[in-house]
């Protein structure tokens, strides 16, 4: 069994509580671990790891904490841009709407450790000019 393959076991554990048909081992971690960073899904293959208790020892246990706690400080830091953006705007009176990304982490089991990125908002196109420069005049 690969490395992806392992990934896509603890994602339906994660996701769609599915049971867990895959065991990870020692030789199998760095791998698994590397992969779910390239593909954005680390926080929920290390939510998985620690909620399943996969015999990986302490060290690699650790490192797996550390990736949880990064995702869940990362969402949270970002959440709360998402509500000063919004807000800022809406104090304009510039119509928005925020869209993908954050908007969508409450449908994940554990919304905290969906992978973070940027804020996708959209807004008319004929307020588009005014956002752009409202948030540009606000940048400088």
């Amino acid at each position: 069994m690969t490395a992806f393959d392992k990934i896509l076991f603890l994602l339906r554990n994660e996701l769609w509580q599915e049971p867990l048909s895959a065991s990870l081992t020692l030789d199998d971690f760095d791998e698994v671990i590397g992969l779910s960073k390239e593909q954005c899904v680390s926080g929920l293959v290390a939510n998985a790891i620690i909620r399943n208790h996969l015999p990986i020892g302490d060290d690699l246990t650790m490192r797996v904490c550390a990736i949880q706690d990064m995702h869940q400080k990362k969402n949270q830091a970002m959440n709360a841009e998402v509500v000063l953006f919004s807000t800022f705007l809406c104090k304009r009176k510039l119509s928005h709407h925020i869209m993908k990304g954050q908007t969508l982490s409450v449908l994940y089991p554990h919304p905290l450790m969906r992978s973070y990125g940027d804020i996708d908002f959209y807004c008319p196109p004929a307020s588009y000019q005014q956002v752009q420069q409202t948030i540009e005049e606000h940048s400088q």
